[in-house]
């Protein structure tokens, strides 16, 4: 799996990864983070490009952050589409998604109409834990699906 995120979302991919380390620790998931999979020094393009050609489903924290970086939109999120990745968004941050026709048009792990953003819960940490796992919950059965 591999998570797409912007960088002022950091907090957001350290929580959703440490909800799913059961999964990787029973290998029924692999995940592939920036952070964690590209080393000091080497060029983290063509690390990327291979992440993404080799995964088959994208954990995509959607934010206002997300949807204004030019890489992402421009690069990253193309690339999932153009590979075939299927794409598992959660809304980390109110935004304007529905704008965004890619991720308008499909299911959402966390459903953002009904819940709102998971930053909306972010002070209240047994209600955001409890979506967290929610969304992980429906990250497993995507996984097997």
């Amino acid at each position: 799996m591999f998570v797409s995120y912007s960088r002022d979302d950091a907090e957001w991919a350290q929580a959703f990864t440490g909800f799913l380390k059961p999964l990787v620790r029973v290998r029924r998931l692999r995940l592939w983070i920036d952070t964690a999979n590209i080393r000091a020094s080497e060029e983290w393009h063509p690390e990327l490009d291979r992440a993404i050609s080799q995964s088959h489903l994208a954990l995509v924290l959607v934010s206002a952050r997300y949807l204004r970086s030019d890489f992402i939109m421009e690069t990253e999120l193309p690339a999932l589409i153009d590979n075939g990745v299927r794409l598992a968004p959660v809304l980390v941050g109110d935004c304007l998604w529905r704008r965004v026709p890619e991720l308008e048009r499909i299911q959402w792990l966390d459903d953002p109409g009904r819940h709102g953003a998971l930053g909306l819960v972010a002070d209240q940490v047994g209600e955001r834990d409890r979506r967290l796992v929610g969304a992980v919950g429906s990250t497993a059965t995507t996984v097997r699906g």
